[in-house]
């Protein structure tokens, strides 16, 4: 995986480790790893004990799982601007038959170099289609590195709480 670029790590970053498909409904267990709820679910025990995370084999309760809002939407993110990219490589416009090399961002559409100057874009704000791409992939980035850092509170919070809750369960 050492030769793997920027975005073949985001895809894996957004793949459940279970179904290797995109996390849908994603869920992040107590040690940090993320999965999709209908995967996790399945691999609980029908009973309420403790279950084993599929990736480091750590115990959890199954209901100390939450979902995973921030990675959803990077999820999300990330499935448009493929589709978008796999688009705007196999299309030209289908009015000039130009490249797509602009994006209207009023309307949230490509466009050729004919459409920009055309009085329905005018006013309207438009970049290169590579600068939204490249604005998308950095707001990706840093959405994934706030997930990052709320996992690490997380595992913090865990840790420092672990002691006091042996205690309780013990009364």
């Amino acid at each position: 995986m050492a030769t793997e670029g920027p975005l073949e790590e985001l895809i894996d970053a957004i793949t459940c480790p279970i179904c290797l498909g995109y996390f849908k409904d994603p869920v992040m267990l107590e040690c940090g790893h993320n999965f999709c709820k209908a995967c996790i679910v399945q691999s609980w025990p029908e009973s309420e004990e403790a279950s084993a995370c599929p990736e480091c084999r750590r115990l959890f309760q199954p209901m100390d799982s939450r979902p995973n809002w921030q990675l959803a939407k990077v999820v999300q993110l990330v499935k448009l601007w493929v589709e978008r990219c796999t688009e705007r490589r196999r299309e030209l416009c289908k009015r000039h038959r130009k490249p797509l090399k602009f994006f209207c961002k009023d309307d949230e559409a490509p466009l050729c170099m004919v459409c920009k100057r055309t009085k329905a874009h005018s006013g309207h704000k438009v970049a290169l289609l590579e600068e939204v791409a490249r604005e998308l992939k950095e707001k990706t980035k840093a959405q994934l590195k706030a997930m990052e850092e709320e996992r690490k509170n997380l595992e913090g919070c865990k840790i420092t709480q672990e002691p006091g809750r042996s205690e309780w369960l013990k009364m």
